[in-house]
């Protein structure tokens, strides 16, 4: 999908692309770095965690983010979770799960993303979301993908 009229959203430790119509809503963790941006058909969230227990608990499939090795997660929504998820109407689901982008251990060093949209027509939308993600200075300690 090409990325054309995509403003680049920026935090402390990365940086992607959201299409027209989303904007990154301001939100405040307690002791992790957490964003959010929302449009009217798409939700995204992300934190950065610990890196044990991040790795989804279902099948995924690897890919590479910000040129780090990566899980991905596409699936519909369950009935029993993100109730404020489906009360927006989404019902599908992308989970990423990047572990050790950095080094630095304050708040968790593991980056957990999860993108909820309603019509499956956004899930390339989604994707090109998690292709654009770039990691701020002091990446490179998870092996790469492929190596």
């Amino acid at each position: 999908m090409a990325i054309t009229n995509w403003q680049r959203v920026n935090f402390p430790r990365l940086s992607f692309s959201i299409p027209p119509g989303m904007t990154n809503v301001p939100v405040r963790g307690i002791d992790t770095q957490v964003g959010r941006c929302a449009s009217t058909n798409m939700s995204l969230l992300f934190q950065f965690v610990r890196p044990s227990g991040m790795e989804p608990k279902e099948t995924s499939t690897p890919v590479q983010v910000g040129g780090l090795a990566a899980t991905m997660v596409i699936r519909p929504l369950r009935a029993d979770e993100s109730p404020w998820e489906r009360a927006a109407g989404n019902t599908n689901y992308v989970l990423l799960a990047v572990p050790n982008v950095t080094t630095q251990r304050m708040g968790g060093n593991s980056l957990r993303m999860s993108i909820f949209y309603r019509d499956p027509k956004d899930l390339p939308v989604a994707k090109a979301i998690v292709e654009s993600i770039h990691f701020e200075g002091g990446v490179g300690n998870s092996p790469r993908a492929g190596q």
